[in-house]
């Protein structure tokens, strides 16, 4: 994923994964990122707690999951653009290939629509 975070790698599980795999994933890597000496641990602390906020709640994680489908297709869109195999090459006017700021605002506030 490159507009938003993959809160399923986050937590080292599957989108198949149940409430209670869920659960003990998120368990297991608080518990090893809080006696954790790496720097970035909290970072990564960080990113597993967003992880779970979305995906224990079962109309977050439905939206997410929509997101998440949507943003794969318009990489495999982008990709055959990129290979000269048709795919949609313009949104809403402005070429696909140059999402950069937009395509992460864009993103971003569709995140943001989860917890609202």
């Amino acid at each position: 994923m490159n507009a938003f975070l993959y809160h399923y790698e986050s937590l080292g599980i599957k989108k198949t994964a149940s409430a209670e795999e869920i659960e003990r994933a998120h368990t297991k890597l608080v518990e090893k990122l809080r006696v954790s000496q790496v720097e970035d641990a909290l970072e990564e602390l960080s990113e597993v707690e967003e992880a779970y906020v979305v995906l224990r709640d079962p109309e977050k994680r439905a939206k997410y999951d929509v997101l998440l489908r949507q943003e794969e297709g318009e990489d495999e869109e982008e990709a055959k653009a990129a290979a000269g195999g048709g795919g949609r090459r313009y949104r809403h006017g402005a070429m696909r290939g140059g999402r950069g700021l937009m395509g992460f605002v864009d993103a971003l506030f569709a995140l943001l629509k989860l917890f609202r």
